[in-house]
């Protein structure tokens, strides 16, 4: 959809296969060339998205052209918090939790960085500088970037998907914003700019695809071949089998092409949000097991290299919520069906 803004015409499959070429090809080659790759586009990705705050901050602040302040006005009107299926307390909580939902969607990926600890250089001074660096934009840019856009955009704004909007770059609150101020050029600057994000999530998930089949093969719990890497070269340690079969998942890509299939394509979209959050489970089992562990052979947390703060009182609140998240996925949904709206 970010490519059909300039090219509406020209076929989705034609992108799929030159993008998903290029990245399958980067995971091909040897880890260097991922993490090449992933430290420039992380680096466009912080720029990008400091620059969509400040963007936010300038239009809510003065720089529209209209030369109206709006700071937290929309706060106030129609209100920080939408009301969902029903009106009142009861409809603002239920907006609050599809929100809360669909959020999680974009917080999966975060625990990514793990999944390199394998194969990195230096683990015990370069693990933790990766955990604090993910820490800290997280609450730095998700946060702001929140902010910012409720400062910027109403959640009633009919651009919006949910209020009408197109099912596509439009709907994107940060375009919303600048096509409300009036600020010409830059609606396409931000198109543009979210391709990076796009192939950046591209580039990681194959990876991390490839090295989970490569450890679950190692440990024999998936097929030998997974397991095989290539010796020397510019191919030297890259697990072929495991890529290539996470690169095979690129082709529903290609779903995006054909009308009918988009609604397909938007169920593998939630059933990935949930299975995104069912690892988040998983980690969150094993590092409280392996606090427990540590309890049992007597070894203090302080002795470890690296200790998250607000452990594990934070593992068990994550742990709840998230388990609360995947049961109730989907939830407000059969309200509405149930109660007609």
């Amino acid at each position: 959809m970010i490519l059909q803004r300039w090219l509406p015409n020209l076929n989705l499959a034609i992108w799929v296969t030159a993008f998903g070429g290029c990245m399958i090809l980067l995971n091909v080659l040897h880890v260097k060339n991922y993490g090449w790759a992933q430290f420039w586009l992380g680096r466009a990705k912080v720029f990008i998205i400091t620059a969509l705050i400040v963007v936010c901050l300038a239009v809510s602040l003065d720089a529209n052209s209209d030369r109206e302040v709006r700071g937290f006005r929309y706060w106030n009107n129609p209100g920080a918090f939408g009301h969902y299926i029903y009106e009142g307390s009861a409809g603002g909580f239920l907006g609050w939790w599809a929100s809360m939902v669909s959020a999680t969607f974009a917080y999966t990926g975060c625990e990514v960085v793990g999944a390199a600890f394998g194969e990195v250089e230096n683990p015990r001074k370069n693990i933790p500088s990766a955990v604090r660096q993910t820490l800290y934009r997280i609450g730095i840019f998700y946060i702001i970037s929140v902010i910012a856009i409720g400062m910027a955009v109403p959640y009633t704004d009919q651009g919006l998907t949910s209020y009408g909007g197109h099912h596509d770059i439009t709907s994107s609150p940060f375009v919303i914003a600048v096509t409300n101020a009036h600020i010409k050029v830059l609606p396409e600057i931000i198109n543009g700019s979210l391709l990076v994000f796009t192939l950046s999530a591209v580039n990681a998930d194959i990876y991390t695809a490839s090295r989970t089949l490569f450890a679950l093969a190692k440990d024999k719990q998936a097929p030998a071949f997974l397991m095989h890497t290539i010796k020397g070269g510019v191919m030297d340690g890259v697990p072929l089998g495991a890529v290539a079969v996470a690169s095979c998942f690129v082709a529903l890509a290609y779903m995006n092409a054909a009308k009918s299939a988009q609604v397909v394509f938007v169920y593998l979209v939630n059933l990935t949000t949930v299975f995104g959050a069912l690892n988040w489970v998983n980690i969150l089992v094993s590092y409280l097991f392996f606090r427990k562990g540590l309890n049992a052979r007597g070894v203090q947390v302080s002795q470890l290299p690296y200790v998250c703060p607000l452990q594990p009182y934070g593992a068990y609140y994550a742990l709840i919520v998230t388990v609360l998240v995947i049961t109730f996925n989907g939830k407000p949904r059969l309200i509405t069906v149930h109660s007609g709206h």
